[in-house]
C-alpha cells in the first residue's frame, strides 16, 4: 500500500515538472517520493524472499532508509528558506552518502558464501555475530546506519517544522489573502504523526523486520497509518505552488517604489489614512508592497511599522479592518447575502471571510447576525 501511494506521487510530481518545469522544490519532492518507493520496494522484496535481488535491494532500501528524512527536509527548505546553498545540501546528505558507500563497497567485497550468510543470519534472524568479518562488518555497517536513521529523525523534523513556522509568518507579514500560500495547518498534525510513525518505523529497523515476516496483523496497522500518512504529505505537498521565490520577487516589486522620508509617527498615520480612510483594505489580494506604492515609503519602514509598532501582522490588521467593515454591512443591510458581504468587504472566498470572522469575533457570520442570514 505504502509502495502503491509513493508511486503514484511519483508520477504526478513527474508529470508536472515535465509540463511546468523543472522547479527546484517540486524536484525535490519528487526525489523524495521516488526515495519513498524504493524504500518500501525494498519491503516487498525482503518480505517475498526473492534472495536473489536481496543484496541490491538491501543495498537500496538501506541508502532510502537513510534519504528519505534528510530529501523531506530539503524539500521544506527549498520552498521556506531565502539562501539556500550546495554546501548545505551535501552535508544534509551526507550521511545518506557514507551509509550507501558503505553498504554497497562490503556487499562487493563479500564474497557469494558471505553475503548468503549474511543475508540468512542478518537479515532474517538478527544474528549480529557472522561466522565471517566480512559478514561481522556488514552488520557492523547496518546496525550503524539503524542508529544514524534514529539519530537524524528528530532535529530534521523539529527544524523542518520551525521553518514551515517562519515561512507562514512571512506570507502573514506580506499578504492580506493567504489562501494557496500558507502551509495548511493540517500538515503541523501530520507531522506529529510523521513523527509517532517514524519512531514506530526506527522501533521495527532495530527489532529487524524478520519479526513481522509472518505476521500479516502486524504488518497491516504501520502499512495503513503509513499509507495514510504519505498519501495526506503528498496531498499537501503537491498543490503547495506558493514559495519563498514569490515573496522574493513581490519584495523586489515593493523595493522600486520611491522611497519618502519619513518619521515612524508620521509613516503610521500616512498607513491608516490610506487603509482607513481611503478603504484600502477593500481591494482583494491586498499585499503589502501595494500598501508601499501608496504610503510612498519603504518596504521595511512599512513592514516595522505594522508588524512591530502596531504588534500585528500585514495579514491580520488588513482582515481586521474587512470584518470591521462587513459587520457594518451585515448591520446596514440585514437581508444581504454573506457571500455578498465577504465580497464587498474585499475577501476573495467565502471561506477565508468565515475563518476570519470566527477568528476575530468568536463567532461565525451566520451565529453572529442571529442565523437569518443566507450564504448566497
Amino acid at each position: 500500500m505504502p509502495l502503491f501511494v509513493c508511486f503514484f506521487w511519483s508520477l504526478l510530481i513527474a508529470t508536472d515538472l515535465i509540463r511546468n518545469g523543472l522547479r527546484r522544490h517540486r524536484i525535490y519532492l519528487f526525489v523524495f517520493f521516488v526515495a519513498a518507493t524504493v524504500l518500501y520496494l525494498g519491503h516487498a522484496v525482503f518480505f517475498s524472499r526473492s534472495l536473489e535481488w536481496l543484496p541490491m535491494s538491501d543495498w537500496l532500501y538501506s541508502t532510502c532508509n537513510l534519504a528519505v528524512y534528510p530529501l523531506w527536509y530539503l524539500y521544506v527548505s527549498s520552498f521556506t528558506q531565502r539562501h539556500f546553498t550546495k554546501g548545505e545540501q551535501f552535508i544534509i546528505l551526507l550521511p545518506t552518502m557514507i551509509g550507501c558507500a558503505a553498504v554497497g563497497v562490503q556487499y562487493m567485497i563479500m564474497s557469494p558464501d558471505d553475503t548468503a550468510m549474511f543475508v540468512e543470519q542478518y537479515l532474517y534472524n538478527n544474528i549480529s555475530n557472522m561466522p565471517s568479518e566480512a559478514g561481522n562488518i556488514q552488520a557492523r555497517i547496518h546496525n550503524a546506519c539503524k542508529v544514524t536513521f534514529g539519530l537524524q529523525l528528530i532535529p530534521i523534523l523539529y527544524f523542518g517544522y520551525r521553518k514551515i513556522k517562519k515561512f507562514n509568518q512571512q506570507v502573514n507579514s506580506i499578504y492580506a489573502d493567504t489562501e494557496n500560500k500558507v502551509v495548511p495547518a493540517a500538515m503541523h498534525y501530520l507531522l506529529i504523526l510523521f513523527l509517532v510513525t517514524s519512531v514506530m518505523s526506527f522501533i521495527v529497523n532495530a527489532l529487524g523486520r524478520y519479526r513481522f515476516e509472518d505476521s500479516l496483523p502486524l504488518l497491516a496497522f504501520p502499512s495503513v497509518i503509513f499509507t495514510l500518512l504519505l498519501f495526506f504529505i503528498g496531498y499537501i505537498s503537491y498543490f503547495q505552488t506558493f514559495t519563498i521565490d514569490d515573496i522574493k520577487s513581490d519584495e523586489l516589486e515593493a523595493d522600486d517604489f520611491i522611497e519618502k522620508s519619513t518619521n515612524s509617527s508620521e509613516l503610521r498615520e500616512r498607513i491608516e489614512q490610506v487603509m482607513i480612510t481611503e478603504k484600502l483594505y477593500l481591494q482583494p489580494n491586498l499585499k503589502l508592497h501595494d500598501l508601499v506604492r501608496y504610503v510612498q515609503s519603504n518596504r521595511n519602514y512599512v513592514y516595522n511599522a505594522i508588524n512591530k509598532e502596531m504588534g500585528i501582522s500585514f495579514n491580520e490588521y488588513v482582515n481586521r479592518l474587512r470584518i470591521e467593515h462587513a459587520i457594518r454591512l451585515m448591520q446596514q443591510h440585514a437581508d444581504m447575502p454573506l457571500a455578498e458581504v465577504a465580497e464587498k468587504s474585499g475577501f476573495t472566498s467565502i471561506a477565508s471571510f468565515y475563518r476570519n470572522f470566527k477568528q476575530f469575533t468568536g463567532k461565525s457570520p451566520k451565529e453572529y447576525s442571529g442565523g437569518g442570514k443566507k450564504t448566497d
